[in-house]
């Protein structure tokens, strides 16, 4: 079963490494995408076998490149800090989707980078769409869970990822634990004409152990 993707979407997707979520997005999903893609790839997984045409190594030259010409498939491969400034180039060239890989480097349980917060935002226009891959769903703060269109699962395992899931998804997520490679659970949060459900997510009382946001911030 393949991924599929509408415009306009802000999806999540959560895997233990090695299960197929990054595999998945390269062979199945982004392939089928007709329009512009750019990856924030810091660990060169997306190239040219994978039909990218452009790879950036440094934010200058992805910079210049968005600013100039822009670019129909572009892997940006280099480290947190150049692609938190690289997220700037995308308010001026909008790609049709944007894929964020270990998107936790730029979130904590209080906050979001400035410029991938403007990004998700701005995940909520017509030819926009939104995917932030990270391997534990306890990195996503609750407030990106709150603005999910899709969770998508791929195999975890640990106590707190296990309740992250449960009071993003409000659903028994203990099928995750064994799921095999490549075999993935797609939870869509949206409510009626695809819309964001915007259901009111219960706080963990256990904030010790899962840390929540209440998006007020």
């Amino acid at each position: 079963m393949a991924l599929q993707m509408k415009h306009a979407t802000i999806t999540c997707v959560v895997g233990r490494r090695g299960f197929g979520k990054s595999e998945h997005l390269k062979r199945a999903l982004l392939p089928a995408i007709d329009g512009p893609v750019v990856v924030f790839d810091p660990k060169g997984e997306y190239g040219i076998d994978e039909g990218f045409i452009d790879e950036f190594y440094d934010a200058d030259a992805f910079l210049d490149a968005a600013e100039e010409r822009g670019f129909w498939r572009a892997s940006c491969r280099f480290n947190a800090e150049d692609t938190a400034l690289s997220f700037a180039a995308l308010y001026h060239f909008t790609p049709h989707t944007i894929v964020v890989e270990e998107a936790h480097q730029y979130m904590s349980p209080n906050k979001i980078e400035p410029g991938l917060d403007r990004l998700i935002r701005m995940g909520r226009l017509p030819s926009v769409s939104i995917v932030l891959v990270t391997q534990r769903a306890r990195d996503f703060p609750q407030i990106i869970y709150t603005m999910a269109d899709h969770i998508v699962v791929f195999q975890q395992r640990g106590e707190h990822d296990m309740r992250a899931l449960e009071f993003a998804t409000d659903e028994d997520v203990e099928d995750v634990k064994t799921l095999p490679r490549d075999a993935f659970r797609n939870f869509d949060m949206t409510g009626d004409g695809g819309a964001p459900a915007g259901r009111n997510i219960k706080h963990d009382p256990h904030a010790n152990d899962y840390p929540a946001i209440d998006g007020t911030d």
